[in-house]
């Protein structure tokens, strides 16, 4: 059955969408204080899930730094090495003082 539109009912029906809109209103609030928090909290989610992929950076410094570790240790290993064969085992060395 339809009501008839008069001026009273049309006047509370606009009153009670207006309410229903502000209540929908408050349940939809954001707790964020400005966007930049609300999108930084967005990117840090975002980066917790790992959408971004993993930290490659990390890792590629990590490699370099292993590389440039084993190359000093190469180094020295061959430093000392060169420096045994050098001098020859047989002699003894020279006695200070004789």
């Amino acid at each position: 059955m339809l009501r008839p539109w008069i001026p009273s009912r049309l006047s509370a029906d606009m009153l009670a969408l207006q309410s229903h809109a502000e209540r929908a209103g408050y349940a939809l609030a954001c707790s964020f204080g400005s966007s930049a928090e609300f999108e930084a909290a967005v990117i840090k989610s975002r980066l917790d899930a790992g959408v971004y992929g993993p930290k490659r950076r990390r890792r590629s410094i990590a490699y370099a730094g292993v590389a440039i570790v084993t190359l000093i240790v190469l180094a020295l290993i061959f430093c000392f090495d060169s420096a045994r064969r050098a001098r020859p085992r047989h002699c003894a060395p020279a006695l200070v003082g004789s």
